[in-house]
């Protein structure tokens, strides 16, 4: 039996497209990682190039173009700027850590369709009905519980004799409880 074609797939799935998926995860983080390792190193540069001591008390940040207000001193504001070339590289970090989970996710799930694809067909043992044991009490128990509550419905919704002297009746159920509405259950003493 052939895998049925997808829309979305334009070329029929290999047998081992397992493997090809994890090359291409291992590149993807090994692309990731080697990103990660030039940007830390270039920050470095750029520290160590403007005197910066990266595990000193200096962060990094410029100073304010205006001088810090003495109440926001005095309640402990920060009084420095943060960096816009650190901001613009997290900024770039985090689109590139987007882009490959992105990535990564449309990969895994073309995997997760070729594995629907590829799988084996029931066998004549699995397709066959399950016969339930013996004995069969019941020969058609769907029919037989639509019957008893055609029973049922009809004792609760029509007028009937209850006995067969003809004695009393059976009225509805919605008739019984209109006549006993704001009536005391209990007998009179």
């Amino acid at each position: 039996m052939s895998a049925p074609e997808h829309p979305a797939c334009d070329h029929a799935p290999t047998p081992d497209h397992r493997r090809r998926n994890g090359a291409l995860l291992a590149f993807a983080g090994a692309v990731a990682g080697v990103s990660a390792l030039f940007m830390g190193q270039a920050a470095r540069k750029r520290m160590l190039e403007s005197g910066a001591d990266p595990f000193g008390e200096e962060t990094g940040r410029g100073q304010p173009s205006a001088p810090p207000a003495p109440q926001a001193v005095a309640k402990g504001f920060e009084t420095e700027d943060m960096s816009a070339a650190t901001m613009g590289l997290l900024s770039l970090g985090l689109a590139i850590a987007i882009a490959v989970a992105i990535w990564l996710v449309v990969l895994m799930l073309h995997g997760f369709r070729a594995d629907r694809e590829q799988a084996p067909s029931l066998t004549a043992e699995q397709q066959t009905p399950i016969a339930t044991p013996l004995p069969h009490l019941q020969d058609h128990p769907l029919r037989d519980i639509a019957a008893l509550r055609r029973t049922e419905s009809d004792r609760l919704n029509h007028y009937a004799w209850a006995d067969p002297q003809h004695t009393r009746a059976r009225i509805p159920i919605g008739e019984a409880m209109q006549r006993t509405i704001g009536q005391s259950l209990d007998g009179v003493p």
